[in-house]
């Protein structure tokens, strides 16, 4: 109380108490989490000795300094909102230099800094695979989106090409006037390209709330070259491959057009396709190109997650070899249709299928990629669900005095949103022939435990309801158990009995299992029957170290979570005071709220969000160019008798099949890629899942539907949009007897 005094063992100093204190917030950032002035220890005994009590006081800087050897400690205020992604190497580096120069005057620098900036360049370095493959996979779909345009411009460019050079350019000639003009506007492009693309995601950054640095990166300039130096080549390319050929040769080719396109005819659908199960045969086989053994344990070669990519493609790429004999079997069962629209448009497309098969992989590429986003996303959630209920064991777990009675456990599971209850004991036990040998001991009711806990799917082969009738009493006097590997002793079998101290109590147990793992529980533990336990045991009379818990582990609505949460937590249930010790919801937003695997995720749906947009930007434009380019043969058919409604009802009907047979391409590439991908992935985000990895893939049946009409939404309106601007531009217009 104020006004006592202390004094030291020599007497030769004596301290007044002036004031007793307590922090109002021991986690306010001005204690930096060390309280030592108010610190109190007070460590058991179990001699006759007195106690040993150490204090903490404040006393005087002199005083100190006269009667206490001591060290003079700064406390230095930082402001850690300044740290931030952008200067997180450059803060780590400063921290190490001061440190060194703290060192030269006999001083040293105590702060957590860098090790919280290592672990999170740690993360940042395993979610960087994760976003080399996105920046893959993005890649891939622009140079194929530009290979696509010059095929298409090539297309449109033919006839005027087919006219030079049939009067007299050479291939050198035409290709050098497509080259500049090319080049042109790639200088254009070039330096407007990555600056876009960062006030898009500055916006997004504003949307979500995502740190994103003011800064383009060196990345982005090279990333952005190389799309641009491909689609030169490739248009540079595709022009001077279409000047060879007179104009009757093009006029053949329009009336007898390829079957399959030059990528089909070099095989080149074939070759990814081995490569890319070559690729991800090394990958799952070894996790490295050239060896078994990779530089950091359990990550794979970044660049050989580009193999489950390629693999997936080159089967779309086959589904696509195939596409026209689908469009011809489908046109030949639609032959005895009534009416004009689907065999005529069946036809024509069975007749003419490189084009639309272009769409048709952009589609599918677009469509899979955000499939696959979802799917995994998805994935990853439910997760971090399972690993956070296995963390915990149960929804809740309620913590309740031992010498409570059993009305307040019954109380406690009244409370309304509470489903199932199970109750649990767990102390530390010692194992009677090594004191100093300790394990968990956790004593559940074989009855109702499996109704709450339950391992994780992949975590373990066990089922906990096949486990529990081995914790059923026996004919004998010991009480069964199941034993974890790392519980002594080291060589028990199944039968063997063994002896541990329960509090001051030596119990006989008997081996009924031996097991690695159970939930909520890590290190030596035991499981056995709470019922015997209380009957050889008087558990509410237990107390100190090796006291023990009394807890009811339960299972609540998930809309009543919440609710069930405030109202037990810190209430009170016959006189006695009950607390939450472990919270499963809780724990799935703590893992939840990795900020790493949180900007890889946002990544991929920023990704996804991106080509999709593209995909149908393309879409409307390949479309709307192609119409146009048709306009005489519109003309004609509407001259035969073609009504304009007909008329949109066949370009109708084409976008239609393309859709449909691009979001089809588009879902197997989505969930394979999902599939091929999930352990890879998943390793580099194991942080975020308790060090765990994706078991299965998850489909989220409601969202993919929805995110499928989402799509066929987008599609539609770009389809509706392209078909308005067609009539306008008056392609339903009948051809004149002049113009034929």
């Amino acid at each position: 109380q104020i006004g006592d005094q202390l004094r030291t063992d020599d007497n030769r100093l004596r301290l007044f108490l002036v004031g007793v204190i307590e922090p109002v917030n021991p986690n306010d950032e001005r204690w930096w989490g060390d309280l030592m002035p108010f610190f109190y220890d007070r460590p058991p005994n179990f001699s006759v000795q007195p106690d040993t009590v150490t204090l903490s006081a404040i006393v005087h800087p002199t005083t100190a300094a006269d009667y206490f050897g001591s060290d003079t400690t700064w406390r230095i205020l930082t402001d850690l909102s300044q740290i931030n992604v952008g200067n997180v190497t450059e803060t780590a580096v400063s921290l190490e230099r001061v440190d060194t120069i703290m060192r030269n005057y006999q001083a040293t620098l105590e702060t957590r800094l860098p090790e919280l900036i290592a672990g999170y360049q740690e993360e940042l370095a395993n979610a960087r695979v994760t976003l080399f493959l996105l920046s893959i996979q993005s890649l891939i779909f622009v140079l194929y989106t530009l290979t696509m345009i010059s095929s298409f411009l090539l297309d449109q460019s033919q006839s005027e090409l087919a006219s030079l050079a049939g009067r007299g350019f050479n291939s050198g000639q035409i290709t050098r006037i497509f080259a500049v003009e090319g080049l042109l506007l790639a200088l254009v492009a070039a330096p407007l390209g990555p600056p876009l693309a960062r006030l898009v995601l500055q916006a997004w950054g504003r949307l979500t709330g995502t740190f994103v640095p003011s800064y383009i990166p060196s990345e982005s300039w090279m990333l952005a070259l190389v799309a641009i130096l491909f689609g030169w080549v490739t248009l540079v390319t595709a022009v001077y491959l279409g000047t060879r050929g007179s104009i009757l040769d093009w006029q053949r080719r329009l009336a007898r057009p390829p079957q399959l396109a030059g990528w089909q005819r070099a095989y080149l659908d074939v070759f990814l396709l081995l490569l890319g199960g070559l690729i991800y045969w090394q990958l799952a086989d070894s996790g490295s190109l050239l060896s078994s053994v990779g530089e950091a344990a359990g990550q794979a070669d970044p660049f050989l997650l580009v193999g489950p990519s390629l693999l997936l493609i080159g089967v779309a790429l086959l589904f696509l070899r195939i596409f026209p004999l689908l469009l011809r079997l489908v046109a030949w069962l639609t032959r005895q249709v009534d009416g004009l629209i689907l065999p005529f448009g069946l036809a024509r497309l069975s007749r003419d299928p490189v084009g639309p098969s272009r769409v048709v992989l952009l589609i599918s590429l677009a469509a899979g990629l955000t499939l696959f986003v979802s799917t995994f996303e998805n994935s990853f959630a439910n997760r971090q669900a399972e690993v956070a209920h296995y963390q915990t064991g149960a929804d809740l777990r309620v913590q309740v005095p031992n010498e409570a009675p059993s009305d307040v456990v019954t109380a406690v599971a009244a409370v309304d949103g509470v489903q199932t209850w199970s109750p649990v004991f767990e102390s530390t036990v010692r194992y009677a022939e090594q004191l100093g040998r300790q394990a968990q001991m956790i004593a559940v009711d074989p009855d109702t435990f499996a109704d709450v806990a339950w391992y994780a799917p992949g975590i373990s082969t066990l089922v906990m309801k096949d486990m529990m009738p081995a914790l059923r009493p026996g004919v004998g006097d010991a009480i069964p158990a199941i034993f974890s590997v790392g519980a002594f002793p080291q060589k028990k079998q199944v039968g063997d009995q063994v002896r541990y101290v329960v509090g001051q109590h030596r119990v006989t147990f008997e081996v009924r299992g031996v097991i690695q793992n159970f939930p909520a529980t890590t290190g030596a533990f035991f499981i056995t029957n709470l019922n015997e336990i209380e009957a050889a045991v008087n558990v509410a009379a237990l107390s100190g170290p090796w006291g023990g818990s009394k807890e009811v582990w339960m299972t609540v609505s998930p809309a009543q979570h919440d609710e069930v949460v405030a109202t037990v937590n810190g209430s009170q249930a016959s006189g006695e005071v009950v607390r939450i010790v472990a919270d499963a919801r809780q724990q799935t937003r703590a893992l939840a709220a990795n900020m790493v695997a949180q900007q890889a995720l946002g990544a991929l749906n920023l990704n996804a969000a991106t080509l999709t947009v593209l995909s149908i930007g393309i879409f409307l434009m390949v479309h709307f160019f192609a119409a146009k380019r048709r306009i005489y043969e519109f003309s004609l058919l509407r001259s035969m008798g073609l009504s304009a409604r007909q008329l949109l009802g066949l370009l109708s009907l084409e976008g239609v099949m393309m859709m449909f047979l691009g979001l089809l391409a588009g879902s197997g590439l989505g969930f394979g890629l999902a599939a091929v991908m999930r352990p890879f992935l998943s390793r580099s985000l194991a942080v975020a899942l308790g060090g765990d990895t994706i078991h299965q893939i998850v489909v989220n049946v409601p969202e993919t539907a929805v995110l499928y009409l989402l799509l066929i939404a987008f599609y539609g309106l770009a389809l509706a949009a392209l078909l308005f601007t067609l009539l306008r531009s008056g392609i339903h217009r009948v051809l004149r007897i002049g113009e034929e």
